[in-house]
Parts: structure tokens; C-alpha cells; sequence
């Protein structure tokens, strides 16, 4: 399992790097003429964060179909191909509508979100599930919801920020989510004796926990350093200083093992131990995302205000 762990993982961290740096390097490049029509720049959103949004939206599509099949085994019987397809429409949508959650009278993303829950309702009435249909709607909701409307974060965190910058934002927020993982999961392999919540994840030790935040709160500090080198005048004209980078690191750590734990809540609801099998080592997909998904919305708004913050400032 270790071997499997350390080889798999790494591809994976290999993987993440060169997604992004293709991402930032497209984003630097001369975008296409516009397609289809002059004001419809279709071609063009592909070079402003495409490889990183459309790699984001596969892994919620996926990850909303083995939901779905693990909801199915509880008994649930969700609408899996219907909330997948509103689950990746949902995610790709500040992409595709920038400023979609609605600064106006009404909100794209409240519209798409509306017709996925009526679309829940028809379907479950369609397939003449009539008993359990209430809970039928209620997981076809959550999948999109869970997979959906949290990963939609992780692209604005993307798209809110142009170029090199955004694409950065993304690596360091995942970074150091990801960070808290490995260490909680070696610190408490190695000395973890009181166990977290047991009735969930038997696993997880409070000593992980302390191991996981500390590394995040170390990886956040470095990662906000490297950030000042590889983006020179700031990540968007904005920088994290050490303090600031500390509490992100804390907060992600804490969100984000939050989010391991709520995974862990419907595994032990449906009695599976992984969510699939499609990581040898690791299980499914939703084993790997589960932690960054939760701590999202938490790393938009943190960012957000330090973009926001620098802007009125002027920048560093």
C-alpha cells in the first residue's frame, strides 16, 4: 500500500506541476482570433485557464458518477447521469459566465442550479421511483452540489486572476490542502496513539491532525515565497505575507481535513471503505479531492480579500 502510495503519488504531483505550467505558459501565448463570431471568443477562453478548468471539471464529472454508484449502494438511488452532466455544467460555469454567482438582480449560476434540481424531480418522476423519491432527489442535489458547486471555487480561484497568476493561485491553495494530507497521513502512521473521530475514520490520530497543520502552515509561508519569485510583481499584484500565508496554511489544514472527514461520513452512511478504485493506493477519485473540494470556498474568499486588499492598496 505505502509503495503504491509513494509511486502513484508522485505521478500525481508530477501531473499537477505540469498541468499548471502549461496552464501559465498558454496563458502568456497570443490567443486565437475569435470563434465563432467576432464577439464570441470561444478559442480564446481555452488560453485563459483552460487546461486547469477542464481538468478540474473532468475530476468533478467523475467524481459525481462514483458518487452517484456510491449512493446506489446505500440504497439512495440518485439520478447519476443527470447530476453529473449539472454537476460539471455547475463547476465550469465562472469560466464559461464570469460573474455568474450574480452581482445584479439574478444569478446564472442560481438559474443552472434551479434547472438541476427541477431536472432532479422530473427525472426521479420519469423513472417511476416513486417510493424513496424524496431521497432520490435529495443525493442527485447533493452530487451536484458536493461535486459541483464546491469545485466551482477552485475555478474562480483560477479565472479571477489572469495569466501566470491564477494558475499559481490554483497550485498554491491545492499545494498546501495537499500537504496537510501527507503529513497527517505519516505523522500519524508513525506516532498517532488518540484517535480523531473514530465512528468515522477510524485512521486519523489527533497527533496526524498536529503533524498535517504544522507542515501546511510551513508549506503555506515557502509556497507564498516562491510565489514573490515566480510571479515577480506579486501573484496578480498581490502577496501573501508570512503571517497571512500562516493563518491560510491553518485554515486550509483544518478545512481541508474537515472535508476528508465529510467523505468519510457518506462512506460510513453507505458502508464502503473507498469511494472507487480508480487510484491504485489511494481508491477513488473522490479519495483524493475530498479534502481540497470542502476548502474551496474557504480559499476563494481568503484570496479574494488579499486580491481585493492589494488592489485598493496598489499593490505591494
Amino acid at each position: 500500500m505505502l509503495v503504491l502510495r509513494l509511486i502513484f503519488g508522485s505521478l500525481m504531483i508530477a501531473a499537477c506541476v505540469g498541468l499548471v505550467w502549461l496552464d501559465a505558459w498558454l496563458s502568456q501565448q497570443p490567443a486565437p482570433a475569435a470563434w465563432p463570431a467576432p464577439s464570441v471568443n470561444v478559442l480564446g477562453l481555452i488560453w485563459q485557464g483552460g487546461p486547469i478548468v477542464l481538468a478540474v471539471t473532468a475530476l468533478v464529472v467523475l467524481g459525481a458518477v462514483e458518487l452517484g454508484r456510491l449512493l446506489d449502494r446505500g440504497g439512495y438511488r440518485p439520478i447519476t447521469w443527470w447530476a453529473a452532466a449539472m454537476a460539471g455544467l455547475v463547476a465550469v460555469a465562472p469560466w464559461l459566465m464570469p460573474g455568474c454567482f450574480g452581482t445584479d438582480s439574478w444569478s446564472p449560476l442560481g438559474v443552472v442550479l434551479a434547472v438541476g434540481l427541477l431536472g432532479a424531480f422530473l427525472a426521479v418522476m420519469g423513472s417511476g421511483r416513486i417510493e424513496g423519491g424524496a431521497a432520490s432527489v435529495a443525493t442527485t442535489f447533493l452530487i451536484m452540489g458536493y461535486t459541483g458547486l464546491l469545485a466551482s471555487f477552485v475555478v474562480r480561484i483560477r479565472v479571477d486572476l489572469p495569466g501566470v497568476a491564477g494558475a499559481w493561485a490554483v497550485m498554491y491553495f491545492i499545494g498546501v490542502v495537499k500537504v496537510t494530507d501527507i503529513a497527517a497521513y505519516f505523522v500519524g502512521s508513525a506516532v498517532g496513539r488518540h484517535k480523531l473521530v473514530p465512528r468515522l475514520s477510524p485512521g486519523k490520530t489527533v497527533e496526524g491532525l498536529v503533524g498535517g497543520v504544522l507542515a501546511a502552515a510551513g508549506a503555506s509561508v515557502v509556497l507564498a515565497w516562491m510565489g514573490g519569485i515566480i510571479v515577480p510583481s506579486g501573484v496578480g499584484g498581490w502577496r501573501l505575507g508570512s503571517g497571512e500565508a500562516l493563518v491560510f496554511g491553518v485554515v486550509m489544514a483544518l478545512a481541508g481535513q474537515l472535508g476528508d472527514l465529510a467523505e468519510s461520513l457518506i462512506k460510513r452512511d453507505v458502508a464502503q471503505k473507498d469511494s472507487g478504485r480508480a487510484v491504485p493506493g489511494f481508491g477513488g477519485i473522490l479519495d483524493l479531492v475530498d479534502s481540497p473540494l470542502l476548502a474551496a470556498p474557504l480559499a476563494w474568499w481568503m484570496l479574494h480579500r488579499a486580491w481585493s486588499i492589494a488592489g485598493a492598496s496598489g499593490g505591494p
